[in-house]
């Protein structure tokens, strides 16, 4: 049996090998990053190391490159198991000598542990395969989750079968039995469309209900971020902030009180919440004038399936992440697979269940089914429900951190909104102002307050610069997410090679435009050496081409957890630069 070093960056990958190596009399040593992965080989060796190349910082392919250079591991078995697709990288893998390359998404054991067997057995004599175990490094606290049984069904089409469609939506009208909207809030919603709707017969209506009356006034003052002084009653909430604020405040009450309490197992809604609310506000932002009415609303309840999934469904939807997580498969397919319905679909019987009217519903049913589709939306509001949706992840008031975010072309924002660069709100106070509303609304406890105001990723002190297609609409989801985890400049074409020497790295946004190879040459021509460098393109190029370990090619829709990876790599010494540098 072997001595084999397992690296990859996910540790529902790293436990998934290396009890399968376990369970078949392997000696397994792990590691999550390349610098201790190059600590292991150089205290403790190993016989064959299992790679993936899609890895934080200086990633696989650049740790795969690290090892070829010294003398005494170049002949050392590297197999290469990864979710990594493009070619390019395929290439450079069996340039650098990786004896095999697999697939996660096709991720089969046995073929696993064949491969593995056959490279062993063909060892030289002079290297001896290890026999004795050698322990592994001890996991901190922040390391340790459930795989569940999930991680023994991490291939697509072995995940676990938990519920049937039937059996899901069956468990989510019981949890919404009896849940029902207020009577004044259900007038305040049927108002929305109403241009007879004023401000003395908004605050008779809103105080026929004295709870609801005064969680509205106590939520305007977080609105209109004033003194209590400046609003001590609900015609002067109505007066301060307008019709429609109050409205929307006293139908968002509401919604939060029409959803059932969350059960012991279950996830904290806040985050979800979060979301629901900034996207509410993008929506209304967004939207053109004759669908503002309805914009707030469709927002604010898009995601009540993923809300009813997290808070109700607790054992199982962890199950349904953590595969997601490890496959790469789009979330709703791992919902259909494990649970049989999407959140999409259970939002649909949400909102049939609080009897929402047809203009708010609609929209919202028929953005998940352009999300299940693969297609854009053709209806105007859930076009605008799809680019507030995608922004909303972007400034990282997301419900998880799996989410992904893509760049929108002008032509799409001048579509749906009406304008070629909708105009971005300031990120910083909005999300400020976003939890702010949620504490208003919810009723969420101080704890739970405070875990959802952590941010979903740190902020790193990497400088990058973004260079920008001028095809692409500066309302823009992934360079929001870049500001939001980094130091950014922001620019319309590529720098000259002296103007890289300011940053840390370099990311290109380009709809199909500017050819990799012009980016090689301006990087490679840098005298602080090679930047890391992350090419994001709309479209797959048809021509791919090898690129170094330090470039790394993706095609959006990005995971944001990707985006922090690379600001955080972007920091470490960049490859080929001197000493001195």
């Amino acid at each position: 049996m072997g001595n084999i070093l397992v690296v990859d960056d996910i540790l529902f990958w790293r436990e998934v090998i290396g009890d399968l190596l376990r369970q078949h009399s392997h000696a397994v040593t792990m590691a999550a990053d390349s610098t201790d992965a190059l600590a292991i080989l150089k205290g403790r060796g190993a016989d064959l190391v299992v790679l993936d190349v899609e890895m934080a910082h200086a990633g696989g392919l650049s740790l795969l490159e690290q090892i070829r250079r010294e003398a005494k591991w170049k002949d050392l078995p590297v197999i290469i198991l990864t979710g990594d697709v493009y070619k390019e990288h395929v290439l450079l893998a069996k340039k650098l000598g990786a004896v095999d390359y697999l697939l996660k998404s096709r991720f089969s054991p046995p073929e696993l542990l064949e491969r593995i067997q056959r490279r062993l057995e063909s060892l030289p004599p002079s290297a001896p395969v290890a026999q004795v175990r050698v322990p592994e490094p001890q996991k901190s606290s922040s390391d340790t989750i459930s795989a569940g049984p999930a991680a023994a069904n991490a291939s697509p089409d072995a995940m676990p079968e938990l519920l049937t469609r039937e059996k899901t939506l069956a468990r989510a009208a019981h949890a919404m039995a009896g849940r029902t909207l207020a009577g004044v809030v259900a007038e305040v919603i049927a108002s929305a469309n109403s241009p007879k709707m004023n401000l003395s017969d908004l605050t008779a209506l809103v105080a026929r209900d004295g709870m609801l009356s005064a969680r509205v006034l106590h939520a305007a003052k977080s609105a209109a971020n004033i003194s209590a002084h400046g609003i001590s009653t609900l015609s002067d909430a109505v007066r301060v902030v307008g019709c429609r604020t109050v409205g929307n405040i006293a139908a968002a009450i509401g919604i939060f009180d029409a959803m059932p309490q969350p059960e012991a197992d279950g996830f904290s809604p806040v985050r979800t919440w979060q979301h629901s609310l900034v996207v509410a506000k993008l929506c209304e932002r967004l939207a053109p004038a004759n669908l503002k009415p309805s914009a707030y609303l469709a927002g604010l309840c898009h995601e009540l399936g993923l809300i009813l999934f997290r808070t109700h469904f607790g054992p199982e939807y962890r199950q349904v992440l953590e595969a997601q997580k490890a496959t790469g498969q789009p979330l709703h397919r791992v919902e259909i697979q494990i649970l049989g319905a999407t959140h999409g679909e259970v939002s649909e019987e949400i909102l049939k269940s609080l009897g929402l009217p047809e203009h708010i519903s609609r929209p919202i049913n028929l953005f998940h089914h352009a999300a299940r589709t693969n297609a854009p939306p053709t209806d105007p509001l859930a076009k605008v429900l799809r680019m507030a949706d995608a922004y909303a992840s972007g400034i990282l008031l997301a419900s998880s951190e799996d989410v992904t975010v893509s760049a929108f072309t002008q032509a799409e924002c001048r579509d749906t909104t009406g304008r070629l660069n909708p105009l971005r709100p300031n990120d910083a106070e909005l999300r400020q102002e976003i939890r702010s509303l949620t504490l208003a609304y919810a009723r969420v406890s101080p704890d739970e307050h405070r875990a959802a105001s952590a941010p979903l990723f740190p902020r790193e002190p990497a400088k990058l610069l973004v260079v920008r297609d001028p095809e692409l609409s500066a309302f823009d989801p992934i360079t929001a997410a870049l500001e939001s985890i980094a130091q950014v400049t922001v620019a319309a074409q590529l720098p000259t090679a002296e103007e890289l020497g300011d940053f840390q790295g370099l990311v290109v946004i380009a709809r199909t435009g500017t050819p990799i190879s012009e980016v090689q040459g301006v990087v490679a021509s840098s005298p602080a050496g090679a930047l890391p460098v992350l090419f994001l393109t709309g479209k797959k190029n048809p021509r791919p081409v090898i690129t170094p370990a330090h470039i790394s090619v993706q095609q959006w829709p990005i995971p944001i957890a990707d985006l922090s990876k690379f600001a955080a790599g972007a920091q470490l010494p960049r490859y080929g630069a001197s000493k001195a540098a």
